[in-house]
C-alpha cells in the first residue's frame, strides 16, 4: 500500500513555493470575493450613496 501511494505521488508534478503560494491564493474564494467587494465599494463610493443627494423642492 505504502509502494502504490509513492507511484502515485511521484507523479505530480513539482511546485516551487512561489508557484503554491499563487495557486493558492488564485483558488481561495475568500481572497476572490474581498477583491470583488473592493470593486464593490469602489463603485458605490458616491455623493448620492453617501447621503449627499440634492433635494429638489
Amino acid at each position: 500500500m505504502c509502494s502504490l501511494s509513492f507511484v502515485f505521488a511521484a507523479a505530480q508534478p513539482l511546485l516551487s513555493l512561489e508557484e503554491a503560494i499563487q495557486t493558492g491564493l488564485t483558488n481561495n474564494y475568500g481572497v476572490k470575493i474581498a477583491r470583488n467587494s473592493e470593486v464593490i465599494a469602489t463603485n458605490s463610493n458616491t455623493y448620492g450613496n453617501a447621503g449627499f443627494c440634492l433635494l429638489l423642492v
